[in-house]
């Protein structure tokens, strides 16, 4: 296939990046083998015309990336990945169109793809929900595994609609994940803390726009209505307030991100 001059240059540029964050990269060897191709394999799609090109037209960047960054990838145990690993890996990845999302500034990549566009597990949900769904459902169909990174305050800046890094957006970031994760649309997988994310799988991913969601996991049923004395209850209360000056919670608020559920919220979702 012919391309213009100035289009080899690209790959060109994409590939000396990705060496740069290879060898930048401070994990192990040894847990950065399939990752790392991976990576890489997301820098080359950041190409315009990527799509255009089979992974036997990109073998002269690969082999520059491994030949630049063998000692980075070392399989399991120490000893040196081979070429041949490498190249079969990529070609799966890329052959297959198991690559999607970009390296460099995925939230501004999911987001534009949010737009416009509600997952159908989400609806009913509120507005800022809905998007901040969507958002983690582009991020987990880009990843491998289905999973995807989240902090409080991403979340948060998301359901504000301007991005903060403050208490009180970190605090309404945890409810509204909170939330997604009651009604089964999540699954928390790791822990985040204030200076990391967490990591979060989407449990829908199967399903389509044209397609039946997937039933989400058994929930055992809520209460009909909240506990005013349940502790945990008051204790998300007093966090919400804390982390918003001294204001506490709205009933509205209350009821749509520290309360559990109701059977019917359950059924929509």
């Amino acid at each position: 296939m012919d391309f213009p001059e100035q289009v080899p240059s690209v790959f060109d540029d994409l590939t000396e990046r990705a060496i740069r964050d290879t060898l930048a990269e401070v994990e192990p060897p040894s847990k950065r083998t399939n990752a790392a191709v991976f990576a890489f394999a997301r820098h080359l799609i950041e190409h315009p015309r990527a799509s255009e090109h089979s992974a036997d037209d990109l073998e002269p960047y690969l082999r520059r990336w491994y030949e630049a960054c063998a000692t980075a990838i070392q399989a399991p145990g120490g000893q040196p990945l081979s070429w041949d690993e490498v190249w079969v890996y990529f070609s799966d990845l890329w052959d297959n169109r198991r690559v999607h999302a970009p390296a460099g500034d995925q939230w501004s990549w999911a987001a534009a793809k949010a737009d416009g566009f509600v997952r159908p597990e989400l609806e009913g949900l509120p507005p800022r929900v809905q998007r901040l769904g969507t958002i983690l459902w582009v991020l987990a169909s880009g990843n491998p595994g289905g999973e995807c990174f989240i902090s409080q305050a991403q979340a948060g800046s998301i359901l504000r609609g301007c991005t903060g890094t403050d208490a009180g957006t970190r605090n309404l970031g945890r409810c509204g994940l909170q939330k997604l994760e009651r009604l089964g649309i999540i699954t928390l997988r790791a822990k985040g803390s204030a200076r990391k994310s967490g990591r979060y799988a989407y449990n829908f991913l199967a399903a389509t726009p044209a397609q039946e969601p997937q039933a989400a996991p058994e929930t055992p049923e809520p209460a009909a209505a909240p506990m005013q004395n349940d502790p945990n209850r008051q204790k998300l209360i007093d966090e919400w307030t804390a982390g918003n000056g001294g204001v506490p919670p709205t009933p509205e608020q209350i009821e749509i991100w520290i309360d559990p559920p109701t059977p019917e919220e359950l059924q929509e979702g």
